[in-house]
């Protein structure tokens, strides 16, 4: 599966330039990015005081987007589709870096269609508060699951708060199953009515 990720070049995406074992440990040499990740952004906003503008949020998730598509739609060198899904997409995973740029990192749970290792019945990959529901119910997944993440990221860009967000991991899952969703306009008055519908659509 490294090998495969390997091969994914876009502009949004994190370069993996080398792969392989040394001494008996595995690694993987990557492209610096010199940034900062959407985590950290969210924190130092918030300690500053400063409201990130919408505009920043949807530019972000937009490049993610891109990213995204490019990795769903990728196709071996013999025309196969691979269908690659991310699955651990989060605020830790979108780096920006100091120039403007957005790199997806980390697809190191992404799942190739066909792969030889399945994950173990009863084990979810990804992060809380960040996984479809049907990656939670541990359904076949397509790229819709990655996108569902990449607007809980818009949101959250936008209102300024978590979406999903409990005391515990079991609590915050059955958030994600089955509480209803407030629309970013009705916490956030300022935000146009149709990136709102926009994003509770994709939700």
């Amino acid at each position: 599966e490294a090998a495969i990720l390997a091969r994914l070049t876009h502009s949004n995406i994190a370069q993996v330039y080398d792969l392989g074992e040394q001494d008996g440990e595995f690694f993987i040499a990557m492209e610096f990015i010199a940034g900062q990740d959407l985590s950290a952004i969210q924190k130092a906003a918030a300690h500053s005081g400063i409201k990130l503008p919408y505009g920043f949020g949807c530019r972000v998730v937009r490049d993610t987007c891109l990213a995204l598509h490019y990795a769903h739609q990728f196709s071996d060198p013999s025309g196969a589709h691979l269908r690659i899904i991310h699955r651990d997409l989060s605020p830790k995973n979108v780096m920006v870096t100091y120039e403007g740029a957005v790199k997806v990192i980390d697809f190191g749970v992404a799942k190739v269609r066909g792969s030889l290792q399945e994950t173990k019945a009863g084990l979810v990959k990804g992060s809380a508060g960040y996984m479809s529901p049907e990656q939670i119910r541990g359904e076949p997944l397509d790229g819709r699951s990655d996108l569902f993440t990449a607007v809980v990221l818009l949101y959250e860009l936008l209102v300024g708060r978590r979406l999903f967000l409990e005391l515990n991991e079991a609590a915050t899952i059955q958030r994600i199953l089955h509480a209803p969703i407030q629309p970013p306009k009705d916490a956030e008055p300022d935000i146009p009515a149709a990136l709102s519908d926009v994003v509770m659509r994709a939700l």
